[in-house]
């Protein structure tokens, strides 16, 4: 992907972590950065997480959250991932399907890029 979408994937990764109360560490937003400017791959951003935390066990509230934050940013940018809002319904007859019906896609769903700065509020990457 572009440097704008892996910064996109990575504020996603790192707002789902915040919405469990979770936060990274000063260093993965690092990694992320790197990243996003190309410089390291998403396999060597998690080894090179791994190592940090096993020389800095004080990080390890920020463990969870880097660590996923890196393998969500990750699966965004794959382009084999695909989500649509059909994939979302329950199978009929499943007891998900007794709750409360997801709203009809719109023709044109937002994009991921759509979400823009002003949504997220965790580290600037």
């Amino acid at each position: 992907g572009t440097s704008q979408s892996r910064a996109e994937a990575w504020r996603i990764g790192f707002g789902l972590q915040a919405a469990d109360g979770l936060t990274p560490s000063d260093y993965a937003v690092s990694q992320a950065r790197e990243q996003i400017d190309g410089r390291v791959s998403y396999a060597e951003v998690e080894h090179n997480l791994r190592e940090y935390h096993e020389g800095n066990k004080s990080e390890e509230p920020h463990f969870e959250a880097d660590i996923v934050s890196t393998r969500i940013s990750a699966i965004l940018q794959d382009d084999s991932f695909v989500l649509m809002p059909p994939m979302l319904r329950p199978e009929p007859g499943s007891p998900a399907q007794s709750q409360a019906p997801l709203p009809d896609p719109s023709p044109e769903p937002p994009s991921v890029t759509a979400l823009g700065s002003d949504s997220y509020h965790g580290p600037s990457l």
